[in-house]
């Protein structure tokens, strides 16, 4: 199985709030491989009790050409989603295909929380709120894997794969660079526009931003390429 609790639950939570919450609903879907979508689909099958057997419902899915409209006419879809979910066997569950597609996927999440997190950052520097600390640790990690991953993978011969997640890496160790930054070492003149730690924030938040256009660009990429960066550890 591809598609990740983690999606799913985004996902039902926003079905909840349809039509209000339409344009979400439909960015989250279109951030879903091919693959995914068709899981999630059989998810509602399994849930509107089209299919009693995971395997079955799966086989007969087809895509529709407008997916955010079809299930968004769904009455009940959070509660087929809930339903369908908790009937999909522990061993498919269990079996999650940790890929490029995934792990990118947790990169972007990982940036876009931090950038919201950063909001209330200069009310007290010395505070460091602990969720950012803890995805900037996740986005290190997923970017050091990733550009890992391409540099020892065969299959990418491509030098423009090698640039992408060679920025994200970097992107990703200026972050956090600056995040353990005391800014009381940071020598700022008398007539600048800004303070030491609105300087280390604002430095802070290009290095995101820089990182969470690569990520998303390489989780384009790998979509349209149909390639999943991480296969050559299975190998």
């Amino acid at each position: 199985m591809r598609i990740m609790q983690r999606e799913v639950n985004q996902i039902r939570d926003t079905a909840k709030q349809l039509p209000e919450k339409r344009t979400r609903f439909k960015d989250l879907l279109s951030r879903l491989s091919k693959n995914k979508q068709r899981e999630l689909l059989a998810i509602v099958y399994l849930g509107r009790g089209d299919y009693s057997d995971w395997d079955e419902a799966l086989s007969n899915v087809t895509l529709p050409s407008g997916m955010a409209v079809y299930l968004a006419e769904k009455q009940y879809l959070s509660q087929y989603i809930s339903q369908g979910w908790d009937m999909v066997p522990h061993r498919v569950k269990e079996n999650v295909v940790n890929d490029a597609a995934d792990k990118l996927d947790a990169t972007i999440q990982a940036v876009e929380e931090i950038l919201n997190g950063l909001d209330g950052y200069l009310v007290e520097f010395r505070e460091r709120p602990e969720s950012v600390s803890t995805n900037l640790l996740r986005l290190r990690a997923f970017s050091d894997e990733i550009a890992q991953a391409v540099g020892n993978n065969p299959r990418v011969s491509d030098g423009w794969y090698h640039e992408k997640s060679s920025q994200l890496k970097n992107s990703a160790k200026g972050a956090v660079d600056m995040w353990i930054r005391d800014h009381d070492e940071v020598e700022v003149v008398p007539s600048a526009p800004m303070s030491a730690h609105e300087w280390i924030k604002e430095m802070m938040t290009g290095y995101l931003r820089d990182g969470l256009k690569m990520a998303r660009v390489l989780r384009k990429a790998v979509e349209e390429d149909e390639i999943d960066l991480l296969d050559y550890q299975e190998q």
